[in-house]
């Protein structure tokens, strides 16, 4: 959001509900996730080792949906919004990129969030977040504690 912007987040996101070209809105409110799609809300908040959620949790049908919208909430980086594309359609940054007729990166989407990936010798990872630890064993060396906590809620 813009120093100049007098809306309120929770206000730009509702803006964004009849936009084609949004699948979801990610935000902060207080201490919980918001996750708000066509005028409906996800609610969510880390909570021993899994999630708390009020709302409809099919809002976000993605792999690991609460845990990567929660880190990416948590980036200092990041906006007062995040705003997932629908599949379709490229955002372009401030500066008029954009990835359109190439690869895109950054939604929630399966073709942007699955890899292939061939594991030879070990036992194959769940999930990217569990592919250093288990090379790191595989060599003999324990993964810090925040590779082993990684994998539940960043």
């Amino acid at each position: 959001r813009l120093p100049s912007c007098r809306v309120e987040v929770d206000g730009l996101a509702a803006s964004l509900d009849r936009e084609e070209s949004v699948e979801v809105v990610l935000y902060r409110e207080g201490d919980e996730a918001v996750a708000r799609r066509a005028g409906e809300e996800l609610r969510f908040v880390p909570e021993d080792g899994a999630f708390s959620t009020r709302g409809d949790e099919s809002l976000l049908p993605y792999p690991d949906a609460l845990e990567r919208s929660w880190a990416a909430l948590q980036n200092p980086n990041a906006g007062d919004l995040i705003i997932s594309a629908a599949p379709g359609f490229e955002f372009a940054d401030l500066g008029g990129r954009h990835h359109a007729g190439g690869g895109s990166h950054g939604s929630l989407e399966v073709g942007d969030s699955e890899v292939p990936m061939l594991a030879v010798g070990l036992e194959p990872p769940g999930g990217i977040v569990e592919v250093a630890p288990a090379v790191l064993r595989y060599f003999g060396v324990e993964p810090p504690a925040s590779m082993r906590d990684a994998a539940h809620v960043a």
